[in-house]
C-alpha cells in the first residue's frame, strides 16, 4: 500500500540522516545511536510485522557499523561492543512489543471483520424488517434486505420515516 511504501521511504531517509550525524559526531555517536532502536516499531505500525523484522536487521547492522566506527574515534572496542550487544537488544525489546500490539490489533479486527460477516448473513436472510438508525433517525447501512424489498434502496442520508413514507400505505399507518 502507499502508506506501507511511505513508511519505508521514510525510514530509510531517516536511517540516513541518523548515520550521516552519527559518523559526523566522532567518538559521540552514542546521542544519535539509541534512535535506531525505534525503526523497527515504526515499521511494524506504518508497514506491518515483515517490515518491522526487516527494519529490526537493517537497524542492527546501522547500530553495530556506527559502534565500530565510534571505536576508531576514542571509544574502546569493548565499549563499542558493549553499546552495540545494549541497543540491539533494545531494538529487540521495542520491536517485540510492537510486534505484540500489530498482531493483537490484527486478532481483533480479524474478530470483528467476521461478526460482521455473521450479522450480514443473518440480515441478509431474515424476512423480518430489521434496521438501525442512529439519535437523529438516520438510516445505517446494518438493515435486512427484506426492508429494500419493501420500500426500496434508501438515499444517502435519509431518515427512517423519509424512507418509509415513499411507500404511500407505510406512510398512512405510521400516521
Amino acid at each position: 500500500t502507499s502508506i506501507a511504501r511511505g513508511g519505508h521511504h521514510l525510514l530509510a531517509i531517516t536511517a540516513l540522516i541518523m548515520l550521516g550525524f552519527a559518523l559526523l559526531l566522532d567518538g559521540r555517536a552514542g546521542q544519535t545511536l539509541p534512535w535506531f532502536a525505534v525503526m523497527p516499531v515504526l515499521a511494524t505500525l506504518l508497514s506491518g510485522s515483515q517490515a518491522g523484522v526487516l527494519w529490526l536487521g537493517i537497524s542492527s547492522v546501522l547500530i553495530v557499523a556506527a559502534s565500530i566506527a565510534a571505536a576508531g574515534h576514542g571509544t574502546s572496542r569493548m565499549a563499542a561492543v558493549q553499546q552495540s550487544l545494549s541497543l540491539v537488544s533494545l531494538c529487540l525489546a521495542n520491536f517485540g512489543l510492537a510486534w505484540f500490539f500489530e498482531s493483537t490489533r490484527l486478532r481483533a479486527k480479524a474478530s470483528v471483520d467476521e461478526a460482521n460477516r455473521e450479522m450480514r448473513l443473518v440480515l441478509d436472510h431474515v424476512d423480518q424488517g430489521l434496521v438501525t438508525v442512529d439519535a437523529a433517525g438516520r438510516l445505517s447501512p446494518q438493515r435486512s434486505r427484506a426492508l429494500s424489498r419493501w420500500f426500496g434502496a434508501p438515499r444517502e442520508g435519509d431518515t427512517l420515516w423519509s424512507w418509509v413514507a415513499r411507500d404511500a400505505s407505510a406512510a398512512r399507518w405510521l400516521e
